[in-house]
């Protein structure tokens, strides 16, 4: 779910004076690099599970690779050793194949005994 929406369209009728639509040119390039900019689409993905000790794709939907902060986790077991969530993004060893980081992000989630986490993410 993506949370900031877009900026408005920018004016695009032709302005009758050079400068004036030389500026208006400049302005609308910039408001699309602004819009373009990673921090301006943030989403927020509620009630993910991480099963304890399997990867799990989680679409986001952005379009491209992204940054994710992880909330607390809160606990759906029992039993508790070293607990961690990671991000996993590639193939290793434990994890073979992963879907596009484009459209996916995979966290990996271990050491929490029982059946594992319910977390929030924000990505960015």
């Amino acid at each position: 779910m993506r949370v900031a929406s877009k900026l408005p369209a920018p004016i695009t009728a032709k302005l009758d004076d050079d400068t004036a639509e030389k500026v208006r040119r400049n302005h609308e390039e910039r408001l699309r690099r602004i819009e373009l900019a990673p921090g301006m689409a943030i989403g927020v993905i509620k009630d993910v599970f991480l099963a304890n000790g399997r990867s799990t794709p989680v679409p986001h939907g952005m379009g491209r690779r992204v940054s994710v902060w992880v909330t607390a986790p809160r606990r759906n077991g029992t039993g508790l050793t070293t607990p961690f969530i990671v991000r996993v993004d590639g193939s290793t060893d434990e994890v073979p194949s992963t879907p596009d980081p484009t459209q996916f992000v995979t966290l990996l989630a271990g050491g929490w005994g029982g059946t594992g986490v319910t977390v929030d993410i924000l990505v960015l």
